[in-house]
C-alpha cells in the first residue's frame, strides 16, 4: 500500500482513538445533556482500529501515537479540566468533528475497494462523518434554531 496513504489512514485512526477518550473525559454529563453525541463517541472510540500488513505496521503506529498525542494536546488546552461544561465540550467536539471530516475527506480519496485495511477506514470515516453531522443539529438546536431531530 502507499506509504501516504498508511499515514493518512493511521490520522483517521488517532480521530477515532481520540473519540474514546473524549466519551470516557465527558462522563455522564455528556450523556445528560447530548445522549446521541456521547453514544455516538462511545461507538467511535469502541471501534477495531485497521490492521495493517506488517511491512506498513511501524509507519502507521508511530504516525498514529504522535497525530493521538497532538490530537490529545489541543483537547487538553481547549477543554482542559472542563469536562463538565457543556458549551466547552461542544465547542471542542465540533472543533475535533470538522478535524475529523477534513482528514476522511482527503482518505476517501485513497481507499482500495479491494483493501480490508482501506474498507476499515472507510467505517470510521462513515461513523466520524455521523457525529458531524449530530453535533452540527445539535449546535442549531441549542442555538434556538429548528428543533433537533428525534
Amino acid at each position: 500500500m502507499n506509504h501516504k496513504a498508511i499515514k493518512k489512514y493511521a490520522e483517521v485512526a488517532a480521530f477515532v482513538t481520540l473519540a474514546g477518550d473524549m466519551h470516557r473525559r465527558a462522563g455522564t454529563e455528556l450523556q445528560d445533556y447530548a445522549p446521541r453525541i456521547s453514544e455516538r463517541l462511545r461507538t467511535i472510540g469502541g471501534a477495531e482500529l485497521p490492521q495493517v500488513a506488517a511491512d506498513d505496521r511501524e509507519a502507521f503506529e508511530t504516525k498514529l501515537a504522535k497525530t493521538t498525542e497532538k490530537l490529545t494536546r489541543m483537547m487538553d488546552l481547549y477543554v482542559g479540566d472542563e469536562w463538565d461544561n457543556p458549551v466547552e465540550v461542544l465547542e471542542w467536539s465540533s472543533f475535533y468533528a470538522g478535524a475529523a471530516a477534513a482528514h476522511c475527506a482527503v482518505t476517501d480519496g485513497l481507499i482500495d475497494e479491494d483493501d480490508a485495511t482501506s474498507q476499515a477506514i472507510r467505517q470510521a470515516v462513515h461513523q466520524l462523518e455521523g457525529l458531524s453531522d449530530e453535533l452540527l443539529r445539535l449546535t442549531i438546536a441549542r442555538l434556538g434554531g429548528r428543533p433537533e431531530p428525534a
